[in-house]
C-alpha cells in the first residue's frame, strides 16, 4: 500500500487541477462575453439640442451613469462623472477608432461613448489571464488541501482494513473516524461489521481452541492427514501409540511417520470407499520387543461439494487405542469360560464314571470298590475346591465389599502357615524358613492374609524342587510392609508373568492339575492383596527360583493386638 508521502503529485493533484482550471475557463469566458459588451460601445458629443457634433464609427450603444461608472472601472478612463448638476464630463485625450476625439472639459446633457476595440483589448488581455490564473489557483490549492485530507483518510482505511485479518494484541479491529463526512458514512457501517465479524471470529476461535485442548487431552490418538496423505494434525497421545519420535511430523507423509503397515492399508481401504468407517486391531511392538494391540478406526473427510458434483475427499482421521488390556481382559474371559468348564466337568466326570463302575462291581471286589471310592471322594473334594474358590473371589470381587481389620502381628501368623506346611512334608525334604521382626505389624483380615500366604506357600511346595528350602519373610519399610515367600525352583518363563495372576492360567498344565491345583490361587492372592489396599509382584529368574511379593499398608498404633488364627 503506497504511504502519502511517496504518492504521484498527479494522483493527489489531479483533481483539484482539473478543477481549477475548469473555474478559470468559466472566469475568462465571463470576462470575455463582458468585453464583448463594451467593444459595442462608443462616444459621440452632442449640443445642447441633442445634435450630434463627433462621433466613432462603431454602433452606438446608450451609456448611462452606471455604465460610465462601470467604465471606469475597467479600463480606468478620462470619463467622470459630476454629480451636482448631473452632468458628466470627459477629461483628457479620448482615442477613439478614428484617432483622438479632442475631448475636453465639455459639458453634455447626455453622453454616448464607444471605446475603441484596439485599445481596450490590449489594455484587458492581461488582467485577464492575470484573474483567471488567481482564481484558478487559489481553487486548485484549496481543494488539493481538501483532496489530499480525503485521500490520506482513504490509505489509513486501507490500511486499516487490512489489518483486520490479525489486529494484534494491543487494538481490535477497528477503522478509525475519518474528518470526512462523507467517508464517515462508509467507516460507521464498516465498523459495525467489522465488530460483528470480531464477534464471530473470536467466537470460531474460542470453540476451535477448546475442540484443540479436548483433543489433547484424549486418551486416545488422533492424526488428521490431508487428500495426499501428508499429516495435518495429531496430538500427543498419537505421538505415544506410535511412538513418532520426529520433532516436526506435520506435512509428513504417513507412511514415513507411522511404521506400521496394517494402518496404512487400513487407511487405503477407508479412503478408497469414502463414505465408509473402518476399524480393525493391529498387533505392533513396543520398544522393549513386547507384543501390543493396537485398535485403529479410520475415517474419511469429505470436501465441500456443490449440487450434482461427485463426492470427492479431503482427508481423513485416524483414531488409534492401546487396546493391549482390553485384548488381554477378552483373552482372560474366554479362557476362563473354557478352563472353569474343564476344570469343573473333569472332576465331576470322574466322579461320576468311579460311582457308576462302584455300582456295577461284584460283592467280592472289595478291594478294587474302595480304591475306586478314594478316587471319587478326591475328585468330589476337588470340585468343592473350585466351587469354594470361585465363590471366594466373587466374593472379593464384588461392589462394596468390606473388611473385618484388626491389627495383626506377621510374624506368629507367618510361623503358624510354615508349622502348617512343614508337617506335611517327610523328614528330610523342605525346610521353610521365616524372617520377620516380632514388631512387624498390619491392619486387615487375618483369615484373608493366612489365606493368601498360604495359597503362595502351597505353590512354592508344588512347583519348587523337593531338596531345596522355601523361605517366608516380612519386612517393614517406608509407608509399605511387604510379605515375600520365595522358592528356588525352576523358576517362570518372562513371557508367562502378565498373565500369571488370571483365574485358571497355568504355566505347566499337565503338572498342575496332577499337583491338585485348581488355577485360582493366585487370583485369590491378587485379589486379596487389592482389597487389603496393597498388591501382588512376582519376580522370577529360569533356572533360579520365583519370588512373590504382597505390598500392604503400615498399620497405625493399636493398644491391642492380634496374632495369627488358632
Amino acid at each position: 500500500m503506497k504511504d502519502v508521502r511517496t504518492t504521484p503529485v498527479t494522483s493527489i493533484w489531479g483533481g483539484p487541477l482539473t478543477f481549477g482550471l475548469a473555474v478559470a475557463i468559466v472566469v475568462l469566458t465571463l470576462d470575455l462575453i463582458h468585453l464583448a459588451d463594451l467593444r459595442t460601445a462608443r462616444l459621440t458629443r452632442m449640443d445642447a439640442i441633442a445634435r450630434e457634433v463627433a462621433a466613432s464609427i462603431q454602433s452606438p450603444a446608450e451609456v448611462t451613469p452606471a455604465r460610465i461608472q462601470e467604465w471606469n472601472r475597467i479600463t480606468g478612463s478620462i470619463i467622470r462623472i459630476r454629480t451636482a448638476d448631473r452632468t458628466m464630463s470627459a477629461d483628457g485625450p479620448l482615442a477613439g477608432a478614428g484617432g483622438n476625439m479632442g475631448v475636453s472639459s465639455s459639458q453634455f446633457p447626455q453622453i454616448k461613448v464607444e471605446a475603441s476595440l484596439p485599445s481596450i483589448s490590449t489594455r484587458r488581455s492581461r488582467w485577464f489571464i492575470w484573474d483567471a490564473l488567481l482564481i484558478g489557483g487559489t481553487l486548485t490549492i484549496v481543494m488539493g488541501m481538501v483532496d489530499r485530507r480525503r485521500r490520506r483518510d482513504l490509505i489509513k482505511m486501507k490500511r486499516e482494513i487490512r489489518l483486520l485479518v490479525d489486529p494484534g494484541p494491543a487494538r481490535g479491529p477497528r477503522v478509525s473516524m475519518p474528518a470526512s463526512r462523507s467517508l464517515q458514512e462508509i467507516a460507521r457501517p464498516l465498523n459495525d461489521l467489522i465488530a460483528r465479524w470480531s464477534t464471530e471470529i473470536s467466537n470460531q476461535r474460542h470453540r476451535a481452541s477448546r475442540q484443540d485442548r479436548a483433543i489433547d487431552s484424549m486418551a486416545a490418538g488422533v492424526i488428521a492427514i490431508n487428500a495426499d496423505g501428508s499429516i495435518d494434525s495429531l496430538n500427543p497421545a498419537a505421538r505415544r501409540i506410535f511412538e513418532i519420535t520426529t520433532p516436526q511430523p506435520l506435512g509428513m507423509a504417513l507412511s514415513e511417520a507411522v511404521q506400521e503397515p496394517d494402518v496404512h492399508d487400513l487407511v487405503a481401504l477407508a479412503t478408497g470407499e469414502l463414505s465408509s468407517q473402518r476399524r480393525t486391531f493391529v498387533a505392533a511392538r513396543s520398544p522393549g520387543d513386547q507384543d501390543r494391540t493396537l485398535a485403529i478406526s479410520v475415517a474419511p473427510i469429505m470436501a465441500d461439494q456443490r449440487e450434482g458434483d461427485p463426492p470427492r475427499m479431503a482427508g481423513a482421521v485416524i483414531l488409534a487405542e492401546d487396546a493391549t488390556d482390553l485384548r488381554l481382559l477378552e483373552r482372560s474371559r474366554s479362557d476362563f469360560v473354557g478352563n472353569v468348564s474343564h476344570e469343573l466337568r473333569t472332576p465331576l466326570t470322574n466322579l461320576l464314571g468311579y460311582l457308576s463302575t462302584v455300582r456295577d462291581m461284584n460283592q467280592d471286589e472289595e478291594e478294587t470298590r474302595a480304591r475306586f471310592l478314594e478316587t471319587a471322594e478326591r475328585s468330589a473334594v476337588r470340585l468343592a475346591s473350585i466351587i469354594e474358590d470361585l465363590l471366594e473371589l466373587a466374593k472379593l470381587e464384588a461392589p462394596g465389599h468390606s473388611l473385618d481389620q484388626e491389627c495383626i502381628l506377621l510374624r506368629p501368623l507367618l510361623d503358624s502357615i510354615a508349622a502348617r506346611h512343614q508337617s506335611d512334608l517327610p523328614d528330610g525334604r523342605k525346610r521353610i524358613h521365616v524372617d520377620c521382626d516380632a514388631g512387624v505389624k498390619i491392619m486387615g483380615s487375618a483369615s484373608l492374609l493366612d489365606q493368601a500366604v498360604d495359597n503362595l506357600a502351597t505353590n512354592a511346595m508344588r512347583y519348587g524342587d523337593q531338596d531345596r528350602e522355601i523361605h517366608i519373610s516380612a519386612t517393614a519399610e517406608s509407608s509399605l510392609t511387604t510379605i515375600a515367600v520365595q522358592d528356588e525352583g525352576s523358576g517362570i518363563a518372562p513371557r508367562h508373568l502378565p498373565r500369571l495372576f488370571e483365574r485358571f492360567y497355568r504355566v505347566d498344565t499337565a503338572r498342575s492339575r496332577a499337583s491338585g491345583g485348581t488355577g485360582l490361587g493366585l487370583a485369590i492372592v491378587k485379589h486379596i492383596a487389592v482389597a487389603h489396599g496393597g498388591r501382588v509382584r512376582v519376580e522370577s529368574e529360569v533356572g533360579v527360583g520365583t519370588r512373590f511379593l504382597i505390598d500392604l499398608p503400615h498399620a497405625p498404633s493399636q493398644p491391642s493386638e492380634s496374632a495369627a488364627p488358632g
